[in-house]
């Protein structure tokens, strides 16, 4: 499922208001709501709906609520469903680290970002080998091929 697409802009409004009443979510939405409340920033953008995938001015920065929190729930089902391996590999040495969950799905979010995009504007598939191997980047070079 691509998470940008116009049907899940209205998903997370529908998820956001469902969270604001406190409703029971289960599966991919739950996680949804989870990446929500990590950006309480945000909040006040879900109720516009398909506006709330406008780039805003928050804190200083430019930031996209829609894709933002898309790419967290991108980040966390690749950890959780080990596609690709590596991903929860470099996420679990980052955390054993001592670095904080939201900031290590940030810094892998912005290299799947730049990856996607990039593919996407130039109409090539997604590159996951160089996904790989930047994110590997973060702890070190990689030891190996198998390590990609």
């Amino acid at each position: 499922m691509d998470l940008f697409d116009k049907n899940n802009q209205w998903k997370f409004t529908k998820i956001a208001e469902q969270r604001k009443n406190r409703a029971a979510l289960e599966g991919e939405d739950a996680l949804i709501a989870e990446m929500m409340s990590w950006h309480p920033e945000f909040d006040e953008f879900w109720p516009l709906e398909e506006f709330s995938a406008q780039p805003r001015e928050i804190g200083g920065t430019k930031v996209n609520p829609f894709v933002h929190t898309a790419l967290h729930v991108i980040i966390e089902q690749q950890i959780v469903q080990k596609r690709p391996l590596a991903i929860g590999e470099v996420f679990q040495k980052m955390i054993a680290q001592g670095m904080d969950r939201h900031k290590v799905s940030h810094q892998i979010g912005t290299i799947y970002s730049k990856q996607y995009f990039n593919s996407f504007r130039l109409g090539q598939p997604f590159d996951e080998y160089s996904y790989i191997f930047e994110v590997q980047s973060l702890v070190g070079p990689p030891e190996g091929p198998e390590d990609l």
